[in-house]
């Protein structure tokens, strides 16, 4: 039950250009591929409606159609990542888990961010929120518990599953056997 559905924001304004969408394209496929149940939205100033080509955008990706999905991606405009993904967990009160892939360039909400970090710690409750940002450059906009990632490595697994469920995961370490 580690695995089971995640709603993925994927930031596509300019600032992710180039290496941001490359690098956070594998991390959609990645996650395409664990979760049994994977929303996908695409944000920039404006949190992406759910439409039939995101939808298909995590077909193509379960279909193995890899360049046809990311041909899809283009980046534009600005960014208003607190702003998204509050919208996000206010539309979606039923999910468990939020995946960001953002580089967290984040200008649009102001110069003060705290108002915005403040209400994401609010409406997160329970719920479980991992920031991947594919292209380190400025630093963090988020306050406290959350799992930032940045890096693309075989231990991402297990760092999400420790998250998700930390009691699966120490019976994993418990249980643990050299082949």
């Amino acid at each position: 039950d580690t695995f089971t559905n995640c709603e993925i924001l994927f930031d596509i304004s300019g600032s992710m250009s180039g290496p941001g969408l490359d690098n956070g394209f594998k991390y959609v496929v990645l996650f395409a591929l664990l979760y049994d149940d994977v929303q996908f939205q695409i944000f920039n100033t404006e949190l992406g409606q759910t439409t039939k080509n995101e939808i298909t955008f995590i077909n193509e990706i379960k279909l193995g159609n890899l360049s046809k999905a990311k041909g899809a991606l283009q980046s534009d405009g600005g960014t208003a990542l607190l702003d998204c993904l509050g919208k996000l967990i206010t539309n979606k009160p039923q999910a468990s888990t939020f995946i960001v892939i953002s580089d967290e360039v984040s200008w649009d909400e102001g110069k003060d961010l705290l108002p915005y970090i403040n209400k994401i710690n609010i409406l997160l409750k329970d719920k479980k929120l991992i920031l991947i940002n594919p292209v380190v450059s400025k630093g963090t906009v988020f306050d406290k518990n959350v799992v930032a990632l940045a890096s693309l490595t075989s231990t991402i697994v297990r760092d999400i599953q420790l998250h998700q469920n930390q009691k699966t995961f120490i019976e994993y370490i418990k249980n643990y056997t050299c082949v």
